[in-house]
């Protein structure tokens, strides 16, 4: 029988976490662990998931989760019928593109780039989980203001917002 090690006891916390994943500071509070320490068990970890080759582990500033690695997507998206993908619509995507550029962003300004309406594709989004109210704009009327999810960046491939692509055209 394998002994319950903090390794493993970290392996146990990113699986239950899930989506959401865990702050470093809970893993060294619950553990009693240093920052130094955590960080060479997550090397440890991240060595046993490149060897197994199923998992990774992403981290995004102090949150840290466990993530199949990217070579499964297709496998993953075949399991669940392309169900996220299928379900954005064109207005759906040109929105979520606007606000993951421009977050955070109200509503008003998506219509404004986008030149048409907005609030049923930025409804669907927030219904979807791919963006979150972020909080309220100081313009008149305090209109929310959107921003991406962790979804967003699961569902696209991305580790970090700053990985999206650089545009080319401005977004104005």
């Amino acid at each position: 029988m394998k002994i319950i090690n903090n390794k493993n006891k970290i392996k146990v916390l990113l699986f239950v976490s899930g989506n959401n994943g865990i702050e470093s500071k809970q893993i060294r509070e619950i553990l009693d662990i240093s920052i130094t320490e955590l960080k060479e068990l997550l090397n440890e970890i991240s060595d046993d998931f490149i060897e197994d080759g199923a998992f990774c582990i992403l981290q995004n500033g102090s949150k840290i989760k466990m993530v199949t690695q990217q070579k499964f997507d297709s496998f993953i998206n075949d399991f669940f019928k392309n169900e996220t993908n299928s379900t954005l619509s064109n207005a759906s995507l040109e929105t979520l593109s606007i606000i993951a550029y421009r977050q955070p962003i109200t509503r008003i300004e998506i219509d404004t780039i986008r030149g048409v309406k907005s609030s049923m594709s930025v409804n669907k989004l927030l219904d979807q989980g791919f963006i979150y109210i972020d909080g309220e704009s100081k313009e008149m009327g305090n209109p929310s203001t959107y921003a991406t999810t962790d979804k967003f960046l699961d569902v696209f491939g991305l580790k970090t917002i700053e990985n999206l692509p650089e545009l080319k055209d401005n977004l104005d």
